[in-house]
């Protein structure tokens, strides 16, 4: 994957995938800085928005990456970076979308 914008997509997996790993099971939301979810706009097509939106809530706060669950259970990439371990599924895989970052 390029560097440059798809940097913020990067941390937003790894927050989903270290949450993936701690708790066996998808977050619900992540938190995110407002920036990102701004992005998400242009990088993503319409119908990628609309199958992010059936599988994770984004609330741009400005937030570090924060994934999270009704319960209160957290993975905050902004704190803990990437997880030592690898998700049984990765967030890339699991949200089946594609962004369009320029390289």
């Amino acid at each position: 994957m390029p560097n440059g914008g798809s940097k913020n997509w990067i941390r937003f997996c790894a927050a989903i995938d270290g949450f993936r790993c701690r708790y066996g099971k998808w977050p619900r939301l992540v938190r995110v800085p407002t920036f990102f979810s701004d992005e998400l706009k242009i990088v993503l097509s319409e119908q990628d928005q609309s199958v992010l939106s059936t599988k994770i809530r984004i609330i741009g706060d400005g937030s570090p990456f924060i994934a999270m669950d009704e319960s209160g259970n957290s993975y905050d990439y902004g704190e803990e970076g990437f997880s030592d371990e690898r998700p049984d599924i990765q967030a890339d895989v699991w949200l089946d979308v594609t962004c369009e970052y320029d390289d």
